[in-house]
């Protein structure tokens, strides 16, 4: 047991190029980590790469067939060069989407106000500003102004992308904690709300003799 022990992680330090991993896996193993990578469903991964070469298996088959597969070195190394392949293909990078992640983070409801009650035309937002806005709906009612004249009002209501979530996913990214989380916080709300001091009034400034 402690010399097949031993075997695993030895396999697990070896790293291995794409061409030697494509000679070393068999040819469903790879067309098992090519749909796993594109679909993130490891069950429908195995049911597809079985079928696909001959073979027919049930849910629960695939289900821990895919638990397995999903154990091996070479099988995990694979599936990192095909995702770094497939992001390559599309035009993507992990820098890409923590900037993404970055608008909503440092967005602020302010961004979009001239004043409290007048907005800015959005025509006037950066594409930073317009990013962080998940929705925007309007409805007009009609009503009457001070003079008892008929006027039609519209209201416009904005939603923002959730900035605590994307501050999460930031986090993930960085491989920073939910206690880096919890740190930054305390000392934001300590600097912008300060330090409070409650002081007893005596018995005299009561008015208590």
């Amino acid at each position: 047991m402690n010399k097949q022990l031993e075997t695993t992680q030895q396999q697990a330090q070896i790293i291995y190029t794409r061409e030697q991993l494509e000679s070393l896996l068999q040819p469903w193993q790879i067309t098992f980590v090519e749909t796993y990578c594109y679909d993130n469903n490891k069950t429908r991964a195995y049911r597809e790469a079985k079928r696909t070469h001959g073979k027919l298996l049930t849910d629960d088959a695939c289900y821990k067939g895919a638990n397995v597969l999903l154990q091996k070195p070479e099988i995990k190394q694979y599936i990192e060069i095909i995702k770094q392949d497939v992001a390559g293909q599309v035009g993507i990078s992990k820098i890409m989407m923590i900037n993404e992640l970055r608008k909503i983070a440092t967005s602020n409801i302010a961004h979009l106000h001239d004043t409290w009650i007048t907005r800015k035309d959005f025509q006037e937002l950066d594409d930073d500003q317009r990013a962080a806005i998940q929705e925007i709906s309007t409805k007009v009612i009609n009503t009457i102004d001070h003079a008892e004249q008929p006027i039609q009002v519209e209201y416009v209501k904005i939603k923002m992308y959730d900035k605590r979530l994307a501050i999460s996913e930031i986090l993930k990214a960085m491989g920073w904690t939910n206690q880096d989380m919890i740190n930054i916080n305390v000392q934001q709300e300590e600097k912008r709300v300060g330090r409070v001091e409650v002081i007893t009034a005596t018995p005299e400034q009561q008015g208590i003799k």
